[in-house]
């Protein structure tokens, strides 16, 4: 295998950066769909307000469990509550009270 000239090595970098461009675009679409998701959801007040879902980080498919509106999050099970703040990466320690309010 030939040594790449130093003046090159630049030139490599970019390039794998550029091939490494379509994954980061896939990851910042994910993420702003995400940001536009919460702050929908922020908004709601009524029983009756449809959620919108997102996908966790990892891309995975939202659980079947989830929620359509805020009456439905409201009446979910201790375990369901459990199972959806661990699709988002999020503590499941304190009472149920806390676990509730993160959602």
């Amino acid at each position: 295998m030939e040594e790449v000239p130093a003046w090159a090595v630049p030139l490599m970098d970019g390039m794998k950066a550029l091939q490494e461009l379509p994954a980061q675009m896939v990851a910042l679409q994910a993420l702003m769909i995400a940001i536009e998701a919460r702050m929908t959801n922020w908004n709601i007040e009524l029983p009756d307000d449809e959620i919108t879902s997102f996908r966790n980080q990892e891309g995975a498919i939202v659980p079947a469990m989830f929620s359509q509106t805020l009456h439905h999050l409201t009446i979910l099970t201790l375990l369901e509550v459990n199972e959806l703040l661990e699709y988002y990466g999020l503590s499941i320690a304190g009472g149920e009270i806390d676990r509730r309010r993160l959602m």
